[in-house]
Protein backbone atom coordinates (compact mmCIF):
# COMPACT_ATOMS: atom_id res chain seq x y z
CA UNK A 1 0.00 0.00 0.00
CA UNK A 2 1.63 3.22 -1.22
CA UNK A 3 0.07 5.41 1.48
CA UNK A 4 1.47 3.23 4.26
CA UNK A 5 4.88 3.38 2.65
CA UNK A 6 4.72 7.18 2.37
CA UNK A 7 3.74 7.37 6.03
CA UNK A 8 6.69 5.20 6.99
CA UNK A 9 9.04 7.33 4.90
CA UNK A 10 7.71 10.49 6.49
CA UNK A 11 8.17 9.07 9.98
CA UNK A 12 11.71 8.09 9.13
CA UNK A 13 12.43 11.53 7.72
CA UNK A 14 11.05 13.21 10.82
CA UNK A 15 13.11 11.03 13.13
CA UNK A 16 16.24 11.73 11.14
CA UNK A 17 15.63 15.47 10.78
CA UNK A 18 16.85 15.89 14.33
CA UNK A 19 20.25 14.58 13.26
CA UNK A 20 21.47 15.71 9.83
CA UNK A 21 24.17 13.08 10.17
CA UNK A 22 21.62 10.43 9.22
CA UNK A 23 21.40 11.71 5.64
CA UNK A 24 25.15 11.23 5.14
CA UNK A 25 26.50 8.15 3.39
CA UNK A 26 28.68 5.87 5.47
CA UNK A 27 31.57 6.43 3.04
CA UNK A 28 31.24 10.23 3.53
CA UNK A 29 32.15 9.79 7.19
CA UNK A 30 35.12 7.46 6.71
CA UNK A 31 38.40 9.22 7.31
CA UNK A 32 36.75 12.18 9.04
CA UNK A 33 38.24 13.27 12.29
CA UNK A 34 36.25 13.11 15.49
CA UNK A 35 36.65 15.71 18.20
CA UNK A 36 35.10 16.27 21.61
CA UNK A 37 33.02 19.41 22.15
CA UNK A 38 36.12 21.22 23.41
CA UNK A 39 37.66 20.77 19.95
CA UNK A 40 40.25 18.21 21.03
CA UNK A 41 40.73 15.62 18.30
CA UNK A 42 39.98 12.07 19.43
CA UNK A 43 40.67 10.02 16.35
CA UNK A 44 39.46 9.31 12.87
CA UNK A 45 36.56 7.24 11.57
CA UNK A 46 37.73 3.91 10.16
CA UNK A 47 34.25 2.81 9.10
CA UNK A 48 30.62 2.81 10.18
CA UNK A 49 29.19 -0.33 11.75
CA UNK A 50 25.85 -1.49 13.07
CA UNK A 51 25.65 -3.34 16.36
CA UNK A 52 24.14 -6.76 15.66
CA UNK A 53 22.05 -6.83 18.86
CA UNK A 54 20.90 -3.25 19.37
CA UNK A 55 20.79 -2.15 15.71
CA UNK A 56 22.46 1.13 16.71
CA UNK A 57 25.03 2.67 14.41
CA UNK A 58 28.58 3.30 15.57
CA UNK A 59 31.63 5.04 14.21
CA UNK A 60 34.59 2.71 14.56
CA UNK A 61 37.43 5.00 15.56
CA UNK A 62 41.14 4.38 15.95
CA UNK A 63 42.44 6.15 19.07
CA UNK A 64 45.75 6.37 20.80
CA UNK A 65 48.90 4.83 19.51
CA UNK A 66 51.52 6.59 17.46
CA UNK A 67 51.41 6.62 13.66
CA UNK A 68 48.75 3.93 13.86
CA UNK A 69 50.92 1.60 15.95
CA UNK A 70 49.37 0.52 19.21
CA UNK A 71 46.09 2.24 18.40
CA UNK A 72 42.85 0.84 19.78
CA UNK A 73 39.65 0.60 17.76
CA UNK A 74 36.64 1.76 19.74
CA UNK A 75 32.96 2.00 18.85
CA UNK A 76 31.36 5.42 19.44
CA UNK A 77 27.58 5.79 19.02
CA UNK A 78 26.63 8.03 16.09
CA UNK A 79 23.60 9.18 18.10
CA UNK A 80 26.00 11.18 20.27
CA UNK A 81 27.57 13.06 17.34
CA UNK A 82 26.96 16.14 15.25
CA UNK A 83 28.66 17.36 12.11
CA UNK A 84 30.44 20.67 12.60
CA UNK A 85 32.43 22.02 9.70
CA UNK A 86 34.10 18.91 8.34
CA UNK A 87 34.43 17.18 11.66
CA UNK A 88 32.26 14.90 13.73
CA UNK A 89 31.83 16.20 17.25
CA UNK A 90 31.05 13.89 20.13
CA UNK A 91 28.93 15.36 22.90
CA UNK A 92 31.52 14.83 25.62
CA UNK A 93 34.40 16.75 27.11
CA UNK A 94 36.40 13.53 27.45
CA UNK A 95 39.78 13.54 25.76
CA UNK A 96 40.97 10.57 23.72
CA UNK A 97 42.43 8.77 26.76
CA UNK A 98 39.21 9.01 28.78
CA UNK A 99 37.13 8.05 25.76
CA UNK A 100 39.39 5.08 25.15
CA UNK A 101 39.01 4.02 28.80
CA UNK A 102 35.26 4.57 28.95
CA UNK A 103 34.16 3.14 25.63
CA UNK A 104 33.80 -0.44 24.56
CA UNK A 105 36.65 -1.92 22.65
CA UNK A 106 35.40 -2.72 19.20
CA UNK A 107 34.58 -6.44 19.07
CA UNK A 108 34.36 -7.00 15.35
CA UNK A 109 32.09 -10.05 15.58
CA UNK A 110 29.41 -8.02 17.41
CA UNK A 111 29.07 -5.53 14.54
CA UNK A 112 28.33 -5.53 10.83
CA UNK A 113 30.11 -3.02 8.65
CA UNK A 114 27.71 -0.65 6.88
CA UNK A 115 27.88 -0.49 3.08
CA UNK A 116 29.62 2.77 2.17
CA UNK A 117 26.93 3.66 -0.41
CA UNK A 118 24.15 3.59 2.16
CA UNK A 119 22.95 6.60 4.04
CA UNK A 120 22.94 6.14 7.80
CA UNK A 121 19.16 6.24 7.93
CA UNK A 122 18.99 3.45 5.32
CA UNK A 123 21.53 1.40 7.25
CA UNK A 124 19.57 1.84 10.45
CA UNK A 125 16.38 0.53 8.82
CA UNK A 126 17.97 -2.67 7.57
Amino acid sequence: NQTDQDDQNNQTDQNDQSNPLMSQRASDLEGRSIANHEGEEIGEVQHIAKHNDSGELFAIVSVGGFWGIGATDIALPLNDMQVEDDQLVVSTAYGSDEIEDSSNDYQEDEYSEVDGDMTLSEAKQQ
